[in-house]
């Protein structure tokens, strides 16, 4: 059994907007009603949401012990990751569920960014105390925030496997596990960079939480 890490984006609101004629772009930026996308989901998740796509389909050989959701900290990331949450709690599957500070912000793109690297470990220790048992699936969102997670993935030796859907090849594919230094480690390098330090802070000070409970 395995722990598996969505990352959540807004495909289920958009392709919800699309199937009631409505404007994705509005529904964004303002969110949506989290029992109506869930019950939306509930009709096919495969086409309705590209997480759960890629979720559903490794778990049938990868069964998942829990699910930890993460998402964008926007009206529409947070009301896409309340539907997905109730949509899996309501299959049976314990669920938590982060909002990363400051994630898809256009004016904290790079704060967002930290934030998610670091809150990926903090959660893990949190909700993953196993070795070699989490399974990572960062299809959702935007490719900076899925390069971050995978980035964080194999910083983490917890990391069993990443997968994602395949744009073009419309299925799930897993994705190498290459050595990468640690976390820790890469943290001791003389950097003087902004984001560095930001990272730094967040890494070492155990008050510091960059997320917080959807």
């Amino acid at each position: 059994m395995s722990v598996h890490v969505l990352t959540v984006g807004t495909s289920v609101l958009r392709n919800f907007a699309r199937a009631k004629g409505l404007d994705p772009a509005e529904l964004e930026a303002k969110g949506a009603d989290a029992e109506e996308l869930a019950s939306f989901i509930a009709q096919d998740p495969y086409s309705a949401s590209a997480e759960l796509n890629a979720f559903l389909r490794k778990a049938e050989e990868c069964p998942a012990e829990g699910v930890v959701l993460l998402c964008t900290d926007t009206p529409g990331g947070k009301s896409s990751c309340k539907a997905v949450k109730k949509y899996l709690e309501a299959e049976g599957y314990s669920v938590s569920a982060y909002v990363i500070n400051d994630l898809g912000k256009p004016k904290k793109f790079y704060d967002g960014l930290i934030n998610l690297m670091c809150a990926f470990k903090k959660i893990l220790d949190k909700e993953a105390g196993c070795e070699r048992c989490v399974c990572v699936n960062p299809t959702g969102g935007f490719k900076p925030e899925s390069a971050v997670v995978y980035l964080s993935a194999l910083m983490d030796p917890r990391t069993k496997e990443v997968y994602y859907i395949h744009e073009a090849f419309r299925d799930v594919v897993t994705l190498p596990i290459v050595p990468v230094v640690g976390l820790a480690e890469a943290l001791q390098w003389p950097q003087r960079d902004e984001y560095v330090e930001k990272l730094r802070r967040c890494w070492r000070e155990g008050a510091l939480h960059p997320w917080r409970p959807l």
